[in-house]
């Protein structure tokens, strides 16, 4: 663990954590809102996110609102709202530079800050309302964002093909929902979900920058203390997708001009970085097996990754193939991941694809937000290491653990979106 880390407990399920390094002129707080996935409620904190960074009952304006912005040196204000595992992480950010590199060292962290806690704790309601303008604005950009995202086939894919894989587990829901459902919100209902995320959800708020910023830890403390909270599900992100008895093949038609082939394999094994180095190898890497030999040996595939969803032990190859192409390709990924549990693979490439994960990890520490969100993963899996320390987790990975990991890896899912028959 970093000695620049720190994490305070602050009672009712909210957690206040922080990590501090000199290099950073910046400074980052997150304030991270952690709920279970559900169908109901998942596209209502998508939106709500959004209302909730245009302005609050203080600075009631959109315009305003940037203009506060602008004038403390830039700051920035942005909203999330993503899935993790069977989990929904909904909130706000606000980074802003650190009072030492102001003019004339002009204090402006606590203004930055408290504009933050206005738009979560202050919101702009009037009369039981958001403020209808903005409350329409918003609902109009989520409905186009969905659009954009169905437009998007490879990510729209994957959308698709998550439905299969996590079929009736939370983890199949997708945050943004429909068009259908985003154009059916109502005020009360967005009202209902603001209230029920102060309430009932799991708050986790991160304070980083150049150095300790114990000013601003009270000053989230005592503005999250008054808070009337019950019913709070404590967050389990480690929730394995079961592993279907028999391979799940769906094929869709879609408005595309080459298949969009989704592959997924499920393992039981609880090895997770000897998985992570095991799926490097396989598919996580420019010299990877599928990389050198799917796509650019056999050229089946225009591109043919693998990517490991952690908390559900689930290993996905995303691919783009020629419809004729679809069997070779699914048979040669799978020899590929065969070729791996039979050990046919040089402890050279063992050795680079460490390395390459190696700076993928060290990476993290050129940037606060990275930081931040290496340390969001870290508490998702029960840690608090630091990237050196994983590196050094990674380079005690052994050929025999990378064999193993790949045995445990059965074939779950084949998700194939193909152009329409004319």
């Amino acid at each position: 663990m970093s000695d620049s880390y720190f994490e305070k407990n602050l009672g009712n399920a909210i957690s206040i954590n922080g990590v501090y390094d000199k290099k950073f002129k910046s400074c980052l707080v997150s304030i991270r809102f952690i709920t279970p996935l559900d169908k109901e409620s998942s596209q209502r904190y998508a939106l709500l996110s959004n209302i909730l960074s245009t302005s609050n009952s203080v600075i009631n304006s959109r315009s305003k609102l940037n203009e506060e912005m602008i004038s403390l040196y830039d700051a920035v204000l942005s909203a999330f709202s993503y899935s993790a595992g069977d989990y929904q992480i909904t909130g706000l950010n606000v980074r802003y530079i650190g009072d030492d590199y102001t003019i004339d060292g002009e204090k402006i962290s606590d203004k930055a800050v408290r504009v933050l806690l206005d738009c979560i704790l202050k919101p702009d309601i009037q009369n039981g309302s958001f403020n209808p303008k903005y409350f329409e604005l918003r609902k109009r950009e989520l409905i186009d964002t969905i659009k954009s995202e169905i437009n998007d086939r490879r990510g729209y894919a994957v959308l698709r093909a998550n439905q299969t894989i996590y079929q009736n587990e939370p983890a199949a829901i997708y945050v943004n929902g429909t068009v259908e459902q985003a154009e059916a919100i109502t005020q009360q209902e967005l009202i209902d979900a603001y209230n029920q995320l102060l309430k009932n959800s799991y708050i986790d708020i991160s304070v980083c920058g150049d150095k300790e910023q114990s000013e601003i830890v009270d000053m989230i403390a005592d503005a999250f203390q008054p808070l009337n909270r019950t019913d709070i599900t404590t967050p389990s992100f480690e929730a394995p997708s079961p592993i279907k008895e028999n391979v799940a093949e769906v094929f869709e038609q879609n408005d595309v001009n080459q298949c969009k082939m989704i592959m997924a394999f499920k393992t039981e094994s609880d090895d997770f970085y000897a998985n992570k180095v095991m799926c490097a190898l396989f598919g996580g890497t420019p010299f990877s097996m599928l990389f050198a030999n799917v796509r650019e040996k056999l050229s089946l595939c225009y591109y043919c990754a693998a990517s490991v969803a952690e908390c559900k032990r689930v290993m996905t190859v995303d691919s783009a193939v020629e419809k004729e192409n679809v069997d070779k390709a699914r048979a040669e990924i799978e020899r590929q991941l065969q070729a791996i549990c039979n050990g046919e693979f040089s402890d050279e490439m063992l050795e680079n694809t460490k390395k390459a994960l190696f700076n993928g990890f060290k990476s993290n520490y050129d940037s606060i937000i990275a930081l931040n969100s290496w340390y969001f993963v870290q508490r998702i899996r029960g840690g608090k290491s630091s990237p050196d320390e994983i590196n050094e987790v990674i380079n005690s990975i052994t050929r025999e653990r990378v064999i193993n990991a790949a045995k445990s890896y059965k074939l779950d899912t084949v998700y194939v979106m193909e152009p329409e028959v004319e």
